[in-house]
């Protein structure tokens, strides 16, 4: 990807302004791609194929990444342990790969490589990588603001598990 010379690329930047990343955001392959010019509200991205460029919003890209680890978490499978309610193992079939996730009413946290990259590039713990998806989707969450709200609302997530656990049994 070629950067104008005084534009310094950040963390986020690096996470986020991908040739895979654009690709989705395209709908192409990444071989289509010619460059990807980060900047602070975007990027600019020329095409092999297209003469000009195509603007993208940040947001865009913003959006692309949350469902990018929404989608992969599908594919997870995630156990809850007895003995401590708030932590999870996840479980990546393809690769053998384990991580722990621990939920809060605060945040969610995973030991994986791309959580902490995250935690770094956003400055934030309000993050979650796929396998943080996969345990809120085992609690019943699309998004981890829907999560959080639940917390914010009342402070009675226990409860809303219990009703969820008690539905999902009603279901088999």
């Amino acid at each position: 990807m070629n950067q104008p010379n005084d534009y310094q690329k950040t963390a986020l930047d690096r996470l986020l302004y991908t040739a895979s990343a654009t690709a989705r955001i395209l709908q192409i392959t990444t071989d289509g791609i010619e460059t990807v010019t980060a900047g602070d509200e975007g990027c600019q991205v020329s095409l092999r194929e297209k003469t000009g460029t195509i603007e993208i919003p940040r947001a865009d890209y913003i959006r692309q990444f949350v469902a990018d680890r929404q989608a992969r978490s599908q594919s997870l499978s995630a156990t809850q342990h007895i003995d401590k309610k708030t932590v999870w193992t996840v479980w990546n079939e393809s690769n053998n790969n384990r991580y722990t996730v621990t939920v809060t009413r605060d945040f969610v946290h995973c030991d994986c490589p791309d959580w902490q990259n995250q935690q770094e590039a956003f400055d934030t713990v309000k993050v979650c990588c796929k396998h943080g998806y996969a345990v809120l989707r085992q609690l019943g969450f699309g998004t981890l603001k829907d999560y959080l709200k639940a917390w914010r609302t009342d402070g009675k997530l226990s409860q809303l598990q219990a009703k969820l656990t008690q539905k999902r049994r009603g279901k088999r």
